[in-house]
């Protein structure tokens, strides 16, 4: 992973708040937001392909058609 320094305009609470209760710096708290945000992504995306290939079953009907 490269690191670089980067100017974001962010809520300042509410990254000081997550880096509270994740016990780490804002830095730290900021790239683990991104992370998370990005698997959840691929994730969703794995899901979305099981789907459409028929391997995944929806039992309840819930999920979106696309």
């Amino acid at each position: 992973m490269t690191m670089q320094r980067k100017n974001l305009i962010v809520d300042a609470l509410s990254v000081r708040e997550l880096a509270a209760r994740l016990k780490v710096s804002e830095s730290e708290a900021v790239r683990r937001a991104v992370s998370a945000m990005l698997t959840r992504q691929d994730s969703a995306e794995g899901m979305r392909q099981l789907r459409e290939r028929g391997t995944l079953m929806d039992a309840y009907r819930r999920a979106p058609k696309s």
